[in-house]
C-alpha cells in the first residue's frame, strides 16, 4: 500500500503511497518507533512518519530540535493527494548525528499545518 514508489532524498526516503486510494482528510500520524533510539556506536536505525495530503501542491515535512531550530528537512517538493511516508535516521541536514531529546516535525502546505513529538534517545 504504501510502497508504489520510493524516492531517496540525501539520508531519508519518502514513499508515496496508493494514489487511486486518496485519503478524506489531511493527516500526520505520530511517528514510530517513538521514542526513536540510536545505538551507542552511532548506528542508526530509523523512525517512520506516515502523512496524507488531501490536494496537490508543495508538501514539506520538517524536523525541529526543542528549541525551534530546523534540525533536517525530509521533504520539500510538490505531490499530488495520497498516502506518503517518511523516514528519518536521527541525522541533521549536514549528515550529522543529532543528540539525545524532544524534536517536532512539521507537516505543511499551502493553507495547513500539523505538528507532532518524538523522543531520540541515543
Amino acid at each position: 500500500l504504501l510502497n508504489d514508489t520510493v524516492l531517496l532524498t540525501g539520508h531519508a526516503q519518502i514513499s508515496i503511497g496508493n494514489r487511486n486510494n486518496l485519503p478524506g482528510q489531511f493527516d500526520l500520524s505520530q511517528n514510530y518507533p517513538n521514542p526513536f533510539i540510536l545505538n551507542e556506536n552511532g548506528i542508526s536505525s530509523v523512525t517512520k512518519i506516515n502523512f496524507n495530503v488531501v490536494d496537490p501542491g508543495v508538501v514539506t515535512l520538517i524536523i525541529y530540535n526543542c528549541l525551534g531550530q530546523q534540525t533536517r528537512v525530509l521533504m520539500n517538493q510538490r505531490v499530488e493527494g495520497g498516502e506518503y511516508s517518511s523516514s528519518w535516521d536521527g541525522r541533521n541536514d549536514f549528515g550529522e548525528l543529532v543528540t539525545s531529546g524532544i524534536y517536532f516535525y512539521e507537516l505543511r502546505t499551502k493553507n495547513k499545518k500539523r505538528v507532532k513529538k518524538l523522543l531520540l534517545i541515543i
